[in-house]
Parts: C-alpha cells; structure tokens; sequence
C-alpha cells in the first residue's frame, strides 16, 4: 500500500519502512572519582557586527499537478489532494512502498495514528515542560538577587545529565502552549503538570513588570521593547508573548515603543529611535542584532544575549 500512517519524533505521519529501527538505551558511565577543576565563569562573548539581512520567503504553495481532480474532497481528500502525485511516483525497488516523508526520510518510525498523534504532543509538551521548570528556577534565582546563568553553568559543568537544561525566555509559538492544552483535554483536563507549566509560561510577561516596578517608576518612564517574534531570529510574531508584555506595559508605563528588525508592524519604530527615546529597554526576543547593543540604558535581559547577565 502506498498510504500508511506512520511518525517519528518529528513527523507524525509518513511511510512504513520494511523493517523498524531497533532502539536501545544505555546507562551512563559514572564519572572518575577524581576531584573536579573549579569552573570557569564565561565570559561574554564580544560584539560581532553583522549583516542580517530580512529573511525572504522561496516558492511556495499547492502542487496542483499531483492532485487528482477527478475525485471528489469530500469522498477522499487524500486522494484529491495526492493522486496525482501517488499515481506518477514509481515505488523504489528497494521499498513495499513509498510517501511523501519517504522522500525526506529513510528513517521512519511505524506508528498507529493514535501513537502518531501522542507522540507529537508529547514532544512539543515536554518542550515546553522543560521551558517552564528553567523559567521557574530563574525566578526563584532573580527573587534571592543571584544569577541563574552562573548557576545553570556550573551544574552543567562537565555533567552530561544535566547537558540539556535551557535558558529562561518567553515559551511561545504556535505549537507548544496549543499542544499543551491539547494533550490536558484528551486526558479529561488531568494533567496538573501541564496545567502548572502553562501558569508558569503565561504568567512570565506580568512577572517580568512586577519585577520591573520593584525597581522602577514606570508611570514615569517609555519601556522600549526589543522583538516582537516568538522567537530570535524569527519573523514569526504568532503566540509570541512579547505582545502580552506591550499590553500589561501599556497599562503601567508612561510611554511603550516597540521594534523587531524582521516584522513590518506600522506600531513599531526603528531600533535606533526606541534606544535614543526609551528610558528603560525589555530584550523580549533574543533576536542576533541585541548581541551587539550598545546604550547606556538600563536592560532587562532574562534571556543574556547583551552579556550583562539575567537579574532583573
């Protein structure tokens, strides 16, 4: 058969292969009972000047030579979306069968859909998971005034176990938060874990002022926020909590302005104008250009990127 449902950690569905990977997991070889160097405090990185250009989109859209116009969607969409396509690409000799994640892929992983399905949500809710206990832990860090970064380093410090910790930042994007809530709904909204990391997560902008009003007057002062994108390097805005920042600011603050170097928003102004008339700077994306800041500002960066380390 030509259509089967199968997923990888990142596909949720594809092609069977002839025969599944085997996996296996081993445990880790505990260390030499030796007394361990002091660890270095990294220094930041120095300022690179770069040239970003915008990001542009390829070709893009509906392959309409693979469709197959004769059958109806509403019958089989599948069909009518890819039977063209299914009916013109020969099967390899070396396959039963062949899909469109075979042409990405060799390595595919035979699920059931209802397998498939989870194991998307799982990984994007581990993710995020993940992104709430390291935003957790830098808030308990920031209330006592001491540095998570400093922290994060030494614990990671020739410990492989503790290799995959992330940084503190806004959890955001079209996929995590949704998959989160999704996986709490299947299970009949039994899921505290969950529940608490979308707390945590979502509740991070109005933290992050809370902190701010500890230290500033902000009725008095413009707040310059420094990406709108969910994420660096992106021009993606949706989700992004960057905008649930600019609404509670707008409601604290004297004056909110806003910039991103890859999102065209007639709200925003230019970076230079935002560091010249902004009394006070938020990095709310770790977009590449805020590596190289330069302002005699205060800045909040709970991400690092400015190299002036995450207390706010």
């Amino acid at each position: 058969m030509k259509n089967l449902f199968a997923a990888t950690l990142l596909i949720a569905c594809g092609s069977k292969q002839p025969a599944p990977t085997t996996m296996t997991s081993s445990t880790p070889t505990p260390p030499a009972a030796t007394a361990p160097a002091e660890p270095p405090i990294p220094a930041p990185e120095p300022a690179v000047a770069q040239n970003h250009p915008k990001p542009e989109y390829g070709m893009w859209g509906f392959d309409r030579e693979g469709m197959n116009a004769t059958t109806s969607p509403g019958n089989n969409f599948y069909e009518y979306a890819n039977g063209g396509w299914l009916k013109n690409t020969p099967i390899p000799a070396d396959k039963s069968n062949y899909g469109m994640f075979s042409v990405l892929s060799d390595k595919i992983v035979p699920l059931e859909p209802e397998e498939a399905e989870l194991a998307k949500l799982y990984t994007n809710t581990w993710r995020y998971i993940k992104f709430a206990t390291a935003n957790q832990f830098w808030m308990m860090a920031n209330d006592f005034g001491l540095d998570f970064e400093r922290i994060r380093h030494a614990i990671r410090y020739e410990y492989p176990r503790a290799a995959d910790i992330p940084g503190p930042g806004f959890a955001a994007g079209p996929c995590l938060l949704k998959d989160t809530m999704q996986l709490a709904a299947f299970n009949n909204n039994n899921f505290v874990l969950g529940h608490t990391a979308m707390l945590i997560n979502e509740g991070l902008p109005l933290y992050l002022v809370s902190r701010l009003e500890h230290v500033y007057d902000l009725s008095k002062l413009t707040v310059g926020v420094l990406g709108m994108a969910f994420k660096g390097g992106s021009d993606d805005p949706r989700e992004s909590l960057a905008y649930k920042l600019r609404k509670i600011l707008l409601l604290k603050a004297a004056n909110v302005m806003c910039t991103d170097p890859y999102i065209a928003d007639p709200r925003f102004s230019p970076l230079d104008d935002v560091l010249d008339r902004a009394d006070l700077l938020v990095i709310a994306a770790p977009h590449p250009q805020y590596r190289d800041l330069v302002t005699d500002k205060p800045v909040a960066d709970m991400w690092g990127i400015a190299g002036r380390g995450m207390r706010i």
